[in-house]
């Protein structure tokens, strides 16, 4: 498929196909004709206009071998978004086809293996470090500077939903030391780039501000909320 649409990365839709439940449901991407090139499909998908996953994607084998690309090693916990990011990074032309050829099959031992990313939120800690690996892998090998722009809101995005969820939570523990990123110069530039997305995303972008400039405060009103 991938050599037919001349393409590195092809996006499909997919079957969801539950074991348990004993259903199959039907996944069709929806991108249409909005997105001119391939350099439009990674800022899509960082800001998740594209809803696709690892299981949507058709990767031309020789593109994966000849960008070295790979899971990440020791990394157990959104290692696909990873993967998915440098590759939309590294493609140089990604299409996509609206028809079903993939199926992701839920059987009793995945959902086991879900279930504690569920009952708890220790995946806030495990969610960063893949998407900052992600980031640097676009700025670095990416020559296009909207995708830079969009690595980065998107790392600041994922920043502020950390300490969004854990001052909902009213966990003022964790919060703490979460507070203990802020002291770093970078982490407070991507937070402050935000600003650039006001238009774009104005919610997300206040947040990320109001964030950086108010931590205290931000705790208090999320908390409150």
């Amino acid at each position: 498929m991938a050599e037919k649409e001349n393409a590195d990365i092809v996006l499909c839709g997919y079957k969801i196909h539950n074991e348990l439940k004993n259903e199959c449901q039907h996944r069709y991407i929806e991108c249409g004709n909005k997105l001119r090139s391939a350099r439009d499909y990674l800022p899509a998908w960082l800001t998740g206009k594209i809803p696709c996953n690892i299981w949507s994607c058709l990767f031309r084998k020789k593109f994966i071998e000849d960008n070295n690309l790979a899971f990440h090693e020791g990394c157990h916990f959104a290692e696909d978004e990873e993967f998915l990011a440098k590759a939309l990074c590294a493609s140089r032309l990604t299409s996509f086809v609206n028809e079903l050829l993939y199926t992701w099959s839920i059987h009793e031992r995945q959902e086991d293996a879900f279930r504690p990313r569920r009952d708890n939120y220790d995946w806030l800690d495990n969610l960063l470090p893949p998407r900052m690996r992600a980031v640097k892998y676009i700025l670095r090998h990416s020559s296009d500077k909207r995708e830079k722009s969009y690595a980065v809101f998107y790392l600041a995005w994922t920043i502020e939903r950390q300490f969004t969820y854990c001052a909902r939570l009213k966990d003022k523990e964790r919060y703490k030391r979460y507070m203990r990123m802020l002291k770093h110069r970078k982490i407070r530039e991507v937070l402050l780039s935000a600003s650039k997305f006001f238009l774009h995303a104005p919610e997300s972008a206040f947040k990320a501000l109001f964030l950086a400039c108010f931590p205290n405060l931000y705790y208090a009103v999320k908390s409150f909320m």
